[in-house]
């Protein structure tokens, strides 16, 4: 009697200690998905762009944008070919129109936020120190030039299935 009675008390303990098992790795097998959609890709800032996937607040377009697709690349004017500066990287700005042409947003990676530049009655866009010259399409800062867009040139192209 003690020796069944003893059986029955061990085999409870090992269904408890089963069950007990069973549940923790089943609570432990469900991710959290909500703090898993917040890791990947997730940071936006205060206006809700994902920076992480290019987009910047545009103050002009009041939308987030991707600047890489909708506005025009200026890089800097300074001669990064000499031997000193092989390993350079180019730090590009951009500029972006609204519809009318009316203004341009001006993208600098020394600050955090576009500029919105209102063309004069002149025909030029200007504010406090900065001037963009949309015919030649360069920025000029102080009124020196300081970015302008890049301009193609032809490549020698080496075909390597004639060789």
């Amino acid at each position: 009697m003690k020796k069944s009675f003893l059986i029955i008390v061990l085999a409870g303990f090992s269904l408890v200690s089963c069950d007990k098992i069973l549940k923790d790795r089943n609570t432990q097998a469900e991710p959290d998905v909500n703090s898993f959609q917040e890791q990947i890709g997730g940071a936006k800032d205060e206006h809700g762009c994902i920076s992480s996937a290019g987009f910047t607040w545009s103050n002009l377009r009041e939308d987030c944008v991707q600047l890489f697709e909708v506005a025009y690349r200026l890089n800097p004017v300074t001669d990064l070919t000499n031997d000193n500066a092989t390993d350079v990287a180019v730090i590009s700005a951009f500029v972006l129109f609204n519809e009318d042409q009316s203004a341009v947003e001006i993208f600098l990676p020394e600050i955090e936020s576009g500029m919105i530049i209102e063309k004069t009655r002149e025909g030029k866009y200007q504010k406090d120190i900065y001037q963009f010259d949309d015919e030649d399409f360069a920025l000029y800062i102080n009124n020196k030039k300081v970015y302008q867009a890049a301009k193609s040139q032809p490549k020698d192209i080496v075909d390597l299935s004639s060789q």
